[in-house]
């Protein structure tokens, strides 16, 4: 059906905090079906896991921590992200709430936890009929889930039961869906039920982003009234199989991601050490960030583009190759840099013109020297004794790259000398050609513990 939005108002809340004190999670696992465990149970009788009025049977309840009269999260929650969005359905202006959209990281598992509440108040001064007795997450396939609900005030409606499918109240049987989590319920601001409690689903998933239609609010009608649905963006798990699309936002926890990746939206390391395996290409118009405290490390070949940014503050380790630019050019990084003991530095040189003819990196914090640097003479270059190459700008450097090399040869009687305290590598003579290597390998690599060097203009 299509929505009308009235208001979206995005708070991002991106902190550590809103831990309370103990707190029971009663998380329990759907079954793919009858006669496996979940439910709490060893063999559930359904794929729907059913609530009970009393929360001290209730399966699905996650106790909050009451104090003073205020409903706290379990402790084992912390919010990263909350959207709040009033909606409307286009075809009847009377079935409008708000819809309350969480991330959460659960901090037993340093996972992702997706939370939803939803709220239906009055309308222009008129009762509101509206009712809502399906709230449908999606974008769950291929990850363990489990689900569970908790209040946040004495008023929340309790979820009657999860289920993953799709199938919806009146709508016949379950059916399993692994992409879908529905949490079937009550809420009716003319029964006096109009808010929902925090309806949670946890996963296996260490980030997560934005889909189109991952929530469907559905009316079923079974009070005689016409049956509606609305459909929303919101929050989804994600293992990042595809990168991340130009516009996409993905915020992860830690995690390990073994696929090949381009990366043209926006990735962010939030806490912990985020571990990349494949290639991966972060192309123009890109950034990848990793929080100051963070640490994303690559340890497949990473390809920083001219456009795209790293940035964040924390620290980017490469372990499996670095390339600067795209043939060739100048990028940036903000943050700490670790190029690693088995990492290969590949910099094209065709020319003398900065980021334009040749590979430059700034490091806009702290750049650790360590594996190979590999020069690659393109367009024809073959050196002219004199010719100078700054490479690198940083804040300070430690360290020393173990090799130097070249794909290809400067011509006979050139060899170079890189100096590790500026990041500058020269073209000069050297007397015997076929040694030029060694000797810029005797002349260039240099150690320097801490420095502050010019940035460049």
């Amino acid at each position: 059906m299509e929505i009308k939005y009235i208001s979206g108002v995005v708070s991002a809340l991106l902190t550590a905090g809103l831990f309370s004190l103990n707190a029971n999670a009663a998380f329990v696992s759907l079954p793919s079906a009858a006669g496996q465990p979940g439910c709490g149970v060893a063999s559930a009788t359904t794929i729907r896991c059913s609530g009970a009025a009393n929360v001290l049977n209730d399966k699905l309840y996650i106790a909050p921590v009451i104090q003073n009269g205020t409903y706290n999260l379990p402790s084992t929650l912390s919010l990263i992200s909350k959207v709040d969005t009033n909606f409307a359905s286009a075809t009847d202006a009377l079935y409008a709430g708000t819809f309350s959209d969480y991330v959460f990281m659960d901090t037993t598992t340093n996972s992702v936890v997706i939370g939803s509440r939803l709220y239906f108040g009055p309308i222009n001064g008129q009762r509101n009929l509206s009712e809502a007795n399906d709230i449908f997450r999606y974008g769950y396939e291929g990850f363990k889930v489990e689900a569970g609900w908790t209040r946040l005030s004495s008023s929340d409606l309790r979820a009657y039961s999860a289920a993953m499918s799709n199938v919806g109240l009146k709508q016949g049987a379950d059916v399993y869906n692994s992409n879908v989590v529905d949490f079937r319920t009550d809420v009716n601001a003319s029964e006096g039920n109009a808010q929902s409690g925090l309806y949670l689903i946890r996963t296996d998933a260490t980030a997560f982003k934005v889909i189109n239609n991952a929530i469907k609010i559905r009316q079923g009608g079974e009070e005689g009234q016409s049956v509606l649905s609305v459909s929303l963006s919101g929050y989804a798990p994600t293992k990042l199989e595809s990168g991340v699309a130009a516009g996409e936002t993905v915020k992860m926890y830690g995690g390990n991601y073994s696929n090949n990746m381009n990366v043209s939206g926006t990735a962010t390391v939030e806490y912990g050490n985020a571990q990349f395996s494949g290639a991966v290409v972060a192309k123009n118009g890109s950034q990848i960030n990793a929080r100051t405290g963070t640490t994303a490390t690559f340890n497949g070949a990473f390809n920083q583009q001219i456009g795209a940014l790293l940035g964040g503050g924390g620290t980017f380790v490469f372990n499996g190759g670095y390339s600067a630019g795209n043939s060739p050019g100048s990028v940036t990084v903000n943050g700490d840099v670790v190029f690693g003991a088995s990492n290969e530095a590949l910099f094209e040189i065709g020319g003398l013109l900065q980021g334009t003819q040749y590979d430059h990196l700034t490091v806009n914090g702290k750049l650790t020297f360590g594996g190979i640097l590999k020069l690659s003479f393109i367009n024809g270059y073959i050196g002219n004794a004199g010719d100078t190459f700054d490479l690198f700008d940083f804040t300070s450097s430690s360290g020393a790259f173990s090799q130097i090399v070249a794909k290809n040869p400067l011509s006979n009687g050139l060899g170079w000398n890189y100096d590790a305290a500026t990041g500058i590598l020269t073209v000069i003579p050297v007397p015997e050609p076929e040694n030029y290597a060694l000797l810029a390998l005797g002349l260039g690599v240099i150690s320097v513990v801490s420095r502050r060097k010019k940035q460049s203009t």
